[in-house]
């Protein structure tokens, strides 16, 4: 009986329920950057795809010292996973999920740079000064945009 009862209910219930819960998470998300935003003002957003695996969303506005960190730790934790793993098409939909989070949260003076790193291991994480990495990892887990821009959110906050 407990079987049958796990087979129906199965796969496809969870899923379900983790997808709502993402979606749920988006909005959270995006809502609660926006309530921030009121403290930091407004701007344009201008994507840059640099050609080596990584997205500039860029104007100015990181704490210097933060961009320092953030420089000085990025050659290392890009050789700590294997180096930048370049796909156009996915730097793009990136910038692309970036550019909307931050119009939406009004945040669009801030400036990120989103390196995907070449790496099975499902992960994303940021550094001080506007540096997001993701992985091929938690890319090919990602089942759409959405689940995406939950984990870019995250990272943005």
């Amino acid at each position: 009986m407990r079987q049958s009862i796990r087979q129906s209910s199965g796969g496809s219930r969870c899923r379900d329920v983790l997808e709502l819960i993402v979606r749920a998470g988006v909005v959270l998300l995006v809502v609660s950057l926006a309530a921030c935003s009121s403290l930091l003002g407004g701007g344009g957003v201008s994507i840059t795809r640099t050609g080596d695996g990584q997205v500039n969303a860029v104007p100015a506005g990181t704490d210097p010292e933060d961009a320092v960190i953030g420089r000085r730790e990025h050659p290392l934790i890009v050789a700590a996973y294997g180096g930048v793993y370049s796909h156009q098409r996915t730097e793009i939909m990136l910038a692309r999920i970036v550019s909307r989070l931050l119009g939406a949260a009004n945040q669009s003076q801030n400036s990120f740079t989103i390196t995907i790193l070449d790496s099975p291991q499902v992960n994303a994480f940021a550094l001080p000064g506007g540096y997001i990495y993701v992985t091929r990892g938690i890319l090919a887990l990602a089942n759409d945009s959405s689940e995406l821009a939950a984990v870019l959110a995250h990272e943005i906050a």
